[in-house]
């Protein structure tokens, strides 16, 4: 395989989008669209361009699966959820001593250097389309993970049991602890008591893996939904924690195989890879990393729109187009670095970790001439272009000061269609060995503004052609590990040995604040891993 992961690739028959049969890629991180995506694809552009229709703005992306092209169709149950994370979570990251920052000191700006800080030098910052790569995708190992939903009670959450709970009060009262842990004393075998506390939740393993007969952090992970419970007794289903899975699964080493270790009593404690991959997302839930940060978080369920369908309010009109297509060729494309994206247009947030991507440009007035080179396919930002253009009426090309456009410094327009590959969730299974990763495939539109610098033309902004867009981005800055004030470096977890007394003090604390120890972490997904890469607490 190439630098691109390109080369080697299995070609197989799978079902398209529009019920023929097409030729896909059976590669998890293939940028190349079937047929079918690509006449979805024109469709939409068409539409765009040749009507005036607002809805074309707000028509749902469709994704597939890379492997097989096969459509992603989520069923009821999960529909909004499995990439979300906690509320109050985006605010939690913008704390400094103690005391929350409004939203305006929050708002971080929409420059791609915010973003490569410490994986880039500003000599290696560019913004000429000439020096950016087309294509690219991530050189790291990667994971996909439950998002352990707060309804069903995080990682307290029995998955072994395959129980589906609507109601979160059904969740939590689905067993009690320590209750349950002293009743298997004195009611069971050694053996029978291994088999059944086999079959216990991620967050009960971490509670005796500690020493920790009170399990804090499984009280801890039932509690966190107490507040958020609607009239009908539910919890938001896209309420999880993906906030610290999104970082965890391409920068922890990938938890692959069970692991057997020591806990209270000196009981045998068997861990499967999902149980390892749930603490650590835990981890870097509750932990604290310092992060790059672009774009605005938008509150709005149902944002107002312009009429020539782009949204009003700035903050959810999200990251700028020229913004993301530099990020996927300087981070991705020039470090193979994936970074994270709100994939969510309005209040939700979806955090997805972008793996690779592919860029085709197109000349936005003849929508059949498309190439790898953006010079053959631009058009001047003229009359001819301004006839046509949806961004028009009323303009919102630019940069806006005090409540008005102004597009003076445009000198030409390309449009892009971007195709990315992101890392997505599954459900955890009680399996020996990981489950098969989950990736999912989509491509964006819009046009990319170019200014003239030094006389060269340089990509400064642009429009996009969905208001169902990337909002903000993040990644966790070069060489961070999430830890806390409870983490101690001296003291080690011994998976063999029983839990000492300090240690089992330091994750009671820790666990109150649904934090489990780096140290707890380092020792399980160094053991589950295949040695290629080695976590460490320490930066």
């Amino acid at each position: 395989m190439n630098k691109w992961g390109f080369q080697n690739c299995v070609f197989i028959i799978g079902a398209s989008l529009l019920g023929t049969s097409v030729v896909a890629v059976s590669n998890p991180l293939s940028t190349l669209l079937t047929k079918d995506e690509e006449k979805i694809l024109e469709a939409r552009l068409r539409d765009f361009y040749e009507t005036n229709d607002l809805n074309v703005m707000n028509q749902r992306l469709p994704k597939t699966n890379p492997r097989d092209g096969f459509p992603v169709r989520r069923s009821k149950l999960r529909k909004k959820a499995g990439r979300a994370s906690r509320p109050g979570w985006f605010e939690k990251k913008y704390k400094k001593n103690g005391e929350l920052k409004s939203w305006s000191s929050a708002k971080v700006g929409d420059k791609v250097t915010d973003l490569t800080e410490t994986y880039l030098s500003p000599k290696q910052i560019t913004y000429r389309l000439d020096e950016i790569s087309t294509h690219g995708e991530t050189s790291l190992d990667y994971w996909s993970g439950d998002y352990w939903r707060m309804n069903w009670g995080g990682t307290s959450y029995r998955y072994s049991s395959g129980k589906k709970f609507k109601l979160y009060k059904k969740a939590v009262e689905f067993y009690r602890q320590p209750q349950e842990w002293i009743n298997l004393w004195e009611a069971l075998s050694l053996a029978s008591i291994l088999d059944v506390v086999e079959m216990w939740s991620p967050s009960e393993k971490y509670d005796l893996l500690m020493g920790d007969e009170k399990f804090t952090l499984t009280r801890e992970q039932k509690a966190e939904g107490a507040d958020f419970v609607d009239k009908t007794g539910q919890v938001e289903s896209w309420f999880g924690i993906c906030d610290g899975w999104s970082p965890a699964s391409v920068f922890v080493p990938v938890p692959k195989k069970s692991v057997t270790t020591m806990g209270s009593n000196g009981i045998t404690l068997k861990w499967y890879p999902d149980d390892i991959r749930a603490l650590a997302s835990l981890a870097w839930t509750n932990g604290d990393f310092e992060t790059n940060f672009i774009g605005r978080r938008c509150e709005d369920s149902n944002p107002r729109v312009y009429a020539n369908g782009r949204i009003v309010d700035e903050d959810c009109a999200d990251t700028n187009p020229a913004t993301f297509h530099l990020a996927l060729g300087l981070l991705l494309g020039e470090s193979q670095v994936p970074f994270i994206m709100d994939a969510s247009l309005d209040a939700e947030v979806w955090n997805q970790p972008v793996l690779s991507y592919e860029f085709k440009y197109f000349n936005p007035l003849k929508l059949s001439e498309q190439s790898q080179n953006w010079r053959d396919v631009m058009v001047p930002y003229d009359e001819s272009f301004k006839k046509r253009d949806r961004f028009q009426k009323p303009l919102t090309r630019g940069y806006k000061k005090d409540g008005h456009y102004f597009d003076g410094g445009i000198k030409a327009v390309v449009g892009v269609e971007t195709t990315v590959v992101y890392l997505t969730e599954y459900e955890a299974k009680f399996y020996e060995k990981a489950q098969e990763n989950v990736t999912e495939r989509v491509t964006y539109t819009y046009d990319l503004e170019l200014h003239q610098k030094d006389g060269e033309l340089i990509a400064m902004g642009g429009e996009w052609h969905s208001n169902l867009h990337p909002d903000f981005l993040w990644v966790p800055k070069r060489n961070e590990v999430s830890t806390a004030k409870w983490d101690d470096k001296n003291l080690k977890v011994d998976l063999l040995s029983l839990p000492k007394e300090n240690l089992s003090e330091l994750a009671s604390k820790a666990s109150k604040e649904g934090y489990p120890l780096c140290s707890a972490i380092e020792a399980l997904v160094n053991a589950s891993s295949d040695g290629n890469r080695t976590y460490r607490c320490s930066k």
